[in-house]
């Protein structure tokens, strides 16, 4: 049999409810997708914006590795130049004790005895010469151990030259 709706407001009611959910859910559809792309674009320019800020750090990162070269490039020139002023001291000092070991050669040198070499190796004194008697030379290491600049004077050789020129001999030292 045959159904025959008596009741057409039943029909109009559930498309009329169809109707309205497609309605209700394109709305959502829409304020769904909205939604998506008004995230998307805040999204995407905190992206740019962090991205700007990324290439300032780094440009400023480059500045200051710029700088911190020029640091490490003057921390080196000041080294240098810190060592090339230890060394004026150093020379300084080491001029004064030439010219006051000098001095002091001069005035320990007794008469009869002539130096024909005097070498200086780190705080070592080496003295060659000639001395007219090996009494000349005992003299001569005895003043030189009472000097203020010399010390410890040693006896390396002593040989009896020819008769006109007396005796050769070698001492060594330390200087203060």
């Amino acid at each position: 049999m045959t159904e025959i709706n008596l009741l057409p407001w039943r029909d109009a009611l559930r498309n009329a409810i169809k109707i309205e959910f497609l309605i209700v859910m394109t709305i959502i559809l829409a304020l769904a997708l909205s939604i998506l792309i008004i995230g998307a674009n805040i999204i995407k320019s905190k992206m740019q914006r962090q991205l700007k800020v990324n290439t300032a750090l780094q440009a400023n990162t480059r500045v200051l590795e710029a700088k911190f070269s020029a640091i490490k490039t003057i921390k080196i020139e000041l080294n240098n130049l810190a060592a090339k002023q230890d060394a004026l001291e150093k020379l300084q000092l080491e001029r004064i004790r030439t010219v006051r070991l000098l001095e002091q050669v001069v005035y320990q040198t007794p008469p009869g005895v002539h130096l024909t070499r005097l070498d200086k190796k780190g705080l070592q004194l080496i003295f060659e010469g000639v001395a007219e008697s090996n009494v000349r030379v005992s003299e001569f290491m005895r003043k030189i151990a009472q000097s203020k600049w010399i010390t410890e004077p040693h006896l390396i050789e002593i040989k009896g030259a020819d008769s006109s020129k007396g005796y050769y001999f070698k001492i060594t030292a330390q200087c203060l």
